[in-house]
C-alpha cells in the first residue's frame, strides 16, 4: 500500500503525506513488536513502553482514556458481566490512536482514487468505542432476557413470600432452575457478591440501582424499603406482580399501533424508493441507469434490515423462538451456485438460493414450531383447568395425572403434559417433570406450579391472575397477527408490485421515445438495447435483494420471530415467479 502511495501519487504533497503516515505508522507497529506481530492479549511490549512515555508527555492522551475508563466503570454494572475497565480504556484508546494517521491516509486515498477506501476513516471511532459497544450490547442482552421473564418472576417472589422466605431465598432458589435462565443468572450474580463480602441486604440494593429493567430495579428497591419498615411484604409482592402482568400486556397493546406505523414506513419506502430510482434511470443516461440501480440494490436491503430493526426493537418479548436447522444454508447455496453456473441471472438465483434456504429449514423446524403454538394457545385453558381444581384441594401431581388420563387438548400439548406425567411416574420431582415444554411461558407457568407444590406457598388466587395472564397474552398475540395479516399479503406481493412497475415504464418511456422524432428535444433518453437489459437486470436485483428483508418483516408480524422462515419462503417464491413470469405476462398483455 505504501509504495502504491508513492509509486502512482502523481506528485501530490497530500500523497507523500499520506505515504509517510502509512510508513511511519508500520515502522512503529513493526518496531513495538520485536520485528513481527507478537501480542498476548493486544498487549505487545514495545508497543507499551512507546506508550508510556507518550502519555506521560502528552496529559490530552491521558484525559483521553480517563474519560473512556470513567465511563466504562459508571456502566458495566448494568451489563452484569466483569470487566478490567482500566486495561480496556487504555488498550482501546492506544489502538485508536495508532491507527488514526494510517486511516487517514487511507480515506484520502478514497477521496482522490476510490470511494471505497474512505470506509477506513471510521476505523478508530470504531476502535475506541469497542468496549463502550461490547458493554452496551451486554446490557442490552441483559435487559431483553430479565424482561421476558419479570413478571412470572415477580409471581414467583410473592409464592415464596408467602411460604415464609424472603427475596434473597427466592433468588437461591432459582439459581440453578431451567425454567428462568435469565434470572438465575441474575440469582448468580446477586450470590457472586455477597460471596465477595457484602452482606445479602448490601447486594441486594447494589442490585437495585444497577439493572437495566426499571420493574426489577424498583421492585428490589421498594422491597428493601418495605422490609426494612416491617410493611405488609406479601401485599407488596402481590401488587408488583399484577403490574408487571398489566405492563407486559399494555406493551402488546402498544406494539400493535406501532407496528401498524413502521409498517407503513416499510411499504412506503418498498414501493416509492423503486419508483423513484427508476424515474431517475429513465431520465438519465445509459450510465446513469447502472450507477443508480446499483445504488438500489445496495442501499434497499440495507433500510430494509433497519426497519426490521426498528420492528424488533418496537415488539415485546415474544418468548418462544423455533430453532433453526444448522444445515439449512446448504441448500440454499447448492441451489443458487447451480442456478449461476447453469447461466441463470444473478436476480433468479439469489431468488433459488433464499426459497432454497426457508424452505428446507421450515420442513426441518416444522414440528418445534408446531409444538410451541400450541403450547401457547393451549396454556391458559389447562392453568384454569389447574386453578379450578386446587379449588377442590387435589395436589398438584395429581391434577397433571389426571389431565394426561383426559387428553382435552391439542395433540402436541396433550403429549407434554403424558411426557411429564410419565416422568412422575419414573420417580422424578415434580419440578424436574414440568421443563419439557417449549414456550418459555409455559415453562413459567410450570414452575411457578412446582414451587406451590413444594413451598405450600401462594393462593389460588395467584394462580387465577396467571391463567387471566396467559388468556390475555394470547389474545394480545392474536390481535396483532389478525390486524396486519393484511400487510402481510402487501408484502408477499411486493416483488410483483416492483417489477410490475418497472416493466410498465419501460414500457411507457421507449414507446414514447419511439413514438417521437430524432432530436425531439425529450427530456429523458431514449431507452433501448443494453440500457434496457441493464434497467431490467438492475430492477431484478433489487426486488431479489429487497425479498429476504421484506420475508423477515413478514415474520416478525406473523409469527413475532425472524427464526419462522416460512414467510421468508413465500417472499422468495413471490420474488423468484415475478422475475420468470412478468415478463412473458406483459409481453402477452403488450406492455414492456
Amino acid at each position: 500500500m505504501v509504495w502504491y502511495v508513492i509509486l502512482y501519487g502523481g506528485g501530490h504533497t497530500w500523497w507523500a503525506a499520506g505515504a509517510a503516515a502509512l510508513a511511519a505508522s508500520s515502522c512503529v507497529v513493526w518496531w513495538g513488536g520485536g520485528g513481527m506481530f507478537r501480542a498476548r492479549a493486544m498487549h505487545l511490549s514495545g508497543y507499551h513502553r512507546i506508550w508510556v512515555c507518550v502519555e506521560s508527555r502528552v496529559p490530552a492522551l491521558r484525559r483521553m482514556a480517563a474519560r473512556s475508563r470513567h465511563t466504562l466503570e459508571r456502566h458495566i454494572h448494568y451489563s452484569g458481566h466483569t470487566m478490567d475497565t482500566e486495561r480496556a480504556a487504555t488498550i482501546s484508546t492506544r489502538l485508536a490512536l495508532t491507527l488514526a494517521a494510517p486511516c487517514m491516509a487511507l480515506a484520502y486515498m478514497g477521496a482522490i482514487h476510490h470511494y471505497i477506501w474512505a470506509a477506513a476513516a471510521a476505523a478508530p471511532c470504531i476502535t475506541y468505542a469497542a468496549p463502550h459497544i461490547r458493554i452496551w450490547l451486554w446490557t442490552r442482552r441483559r435487559a431483553i432476557c430479565c424482561s421476558r421473564e419479570a413478571a412470572f418472576f415477580l409471581a414467583y417472589v410473592h409464592i415464596v413470600q408467602t411460604a415464609g422466605g424472603g427475596l434473597y431465598r427466592a433468588f437461591e432458589m432459582l439459581e440453578r432452575a431451567a425454567a428462568f435462565p435469565a434470572m438465575g443468572r441474575e440469582a448468580r450474580i446477586i450470590r457472586r457478591r455477597a460471596a465477595a463480602g457484602d452482606s445479602r441486604n448490601g447486594a441486594l440494593l447494589h442490585y437495585s440501582r444497577h439493572h437495566p429493567v426499571p420493574i426489577l430495579r424498583d421492585f428490589v428497591a421498594g422491597y428493601m424499603a418495605k422490609q426494612s419498615a416491617v410493611g405488609d411484604v406479601p401485599s407488596y409482592t402481590a401488587e408488583k406482580a399484577r403490574q408487571a402482568f398489566a405492563i407486559y400486556e399494555a406493551a402488546w397493546s402498544r406494539y400493535e399501533r406501532s407496528a401498524q406505523e413502521i409498517f407503513g414506513g416499510i411499504m412506503m419506502f418498498a414501493i416509492i424508493l423503486p419508483m423513484m430510482i427508476m424515474l431517475s434511470a429513465m431520465l438519465g443516461t445509459p450510465q446513469t441507469v447502472h450507477t443508480l440501480l446499483s445504488a438500489g440494490t445496495l442501499i434497499s436491503p440495507i433500510v430494509s434490515l433497519v426497519m426490521v430493526l426498528a420492528l424488533g426493537g418496537a415488539q415485546p418479548p415474544a418468548g418462544a423462538s423455533p430453532p433453526v436447522w444448522r444445515l439449512s444454508p446448504v441448500p440454499g447455496c447448492c441451489a443458487g451456485i447451480i442456478l449461476h453456473v447453469m447461466g441463470a441471472e444473478p436476480a433468479v438465483s439469489i431468488s433459488a438460493a433464499a426459497l432454497a434456504f426457508a424452505a428446507s429449514n421450515s420442513i426441518m423446524t416444522a414440528p418445534s414450531l408446531r409444538a410451541i403454538t400450541s403450547c401457547e394457545r393451549m396454556l391458559p385453558e389447562f392453568l384454569r383447568d389447574m386453578t379450578e381444581m386446587s379449588r377442590t384441594g387435589a395436589s398438584v401431581p395429581r391434577m397433571v395425572r389426571r389431565q394426561a388420563a383426559r387428553a382435552p387438548y391439542e395433540a402436541p400439548f396433550n403429549g407434554m403434559i403424558r411426557g411429564a406425567a410419565g416422568r412422575m411416574a419414573r420417580g422424578m420431582t415434580l419440578a424436574e417433570s414440568l421443563v419439557g415444554f417449549p414456550a418459555p411461558g409455559a415453562r413459567f407457568a410450570m414452575f411457578i406450579i412446582s414451587v406451590i407444590h413444594r413451598t405450600g406457598g401462594g393462593t389460588p388466587a395467584l394462580l387465577d391472575m396467571v391463567s387471566e395472564f396467559a388468556g390475555r397474552v394470547l389474545h394480545a398475540k392474536e390481535s396483532v397477527t389478525k390486524s396486519l395479516a393484511p400487510l402481510c399479503c402487501i408484502v408477499y406481493a411486493t416483488p410483483f408490485i416492483t417489477l410490475g412497475m418497472a416493466h410498465v415504464m419501460l414500457g411507457i418511456f421507449a414507446g414514447s421515445a419511439a413514438a417521437s422524432a430524432p432530436g425531439a428535444g425529450l427530456p429523458f433518453s431514449p431507452i433501448s438495447g443494453d440500457a434496457a437489459d441493464s434497467y431490467t437486470r438492475g430492477m431484478g436485483m433489487m426486488a431479489a435483494s429487497m425479498s429476504i428483508p421484506m420475508g423477515m418483516v413478514a415474520a416478525k408480524i406473523s409469527s413475532h420471530t425472524i427464526r419462522d422462515t416460512r414467510p421468508l419462503c413465500i417472499v422468495s417464491a413471490s420474488s423468484l415467479a415475478a422475475l420468470t413470469l412478468l415478463p412473458h405476462i406483459m409481453e402477452w398483455i403488450g406492455v414492456g
